[in-house]
């Protein structure tokens, strides 16, 4: 009987860890901002390249990478989460459709920052790719929209479908 009982504990174990070795192969790679989005996308945009300051991890399920422009700031984030998940937590009623580059997204409305902060959402196979883009105060510079949708001419075509 015991020797059932440690060959039975061998079964389990063993299935325990063949079941959570290796990579999962459906998981989809998380873009990576700083090294998907090019210097010359960065440039057209209007942002200096050197200026990138990155941060998140894939482990945690998020990447951003940030850089900086004469009138505006650009942030490009990355999450393992759906579309829908992302408007879930904003809240319902906060977003909106919005075309930027030919590809379709959806903006986040807040009224308090409505012009000098865009954050447009786009669904990706990988889950969530978002662009926000912060005016520079004391800079004259279009609403803050107006300045994403310019940058997204040079930065969405970058982005993962």
């Amino acid at each position: 009987m015991r020797r059932l009982s440690t060959i039975g504990l061998g079964i389990v174990v063993a299935g325990t860890v063949a079941g959570c070795s290796g990579d999962d192969p459906a998981a989809k790679a998380l873009f990576e901002p700083c090294a998907g989005v090019g210097e010359q996308a960065l440039t057209q945009a209007g942002v200096d390249p050197a200026s990138r300051v990155p941060a998140g991890s894939a482990e945690a399920g998020w990447q951003t990478c940030a850089w900086d422009g004469a009138t505006a700031s650009l942030r490009v984030y990355s999450a393992d989460r759906s579309l829908e998940e992302f408007e879930a937590e904003a809240g319902p009623g906060n977003f909106y459709d919005i075309t930027v580059a030919g590809r379709a997204g959806r903006k986040l409305v807040d009224s308090a920052s409505l012009t000098t902060v865009c954050d447009v959402a786009f669904g990706a196979e990988q889950g969530v790719v978002r662009m926000i883009v912060v005016t520079n105060p004391g800079q004259p510079a279009p609403d803050a929209c107006a300045t994403l949708t310019r940058m997204g001419e040079a930065i969405v075509p970058a982005l993962p479908a």
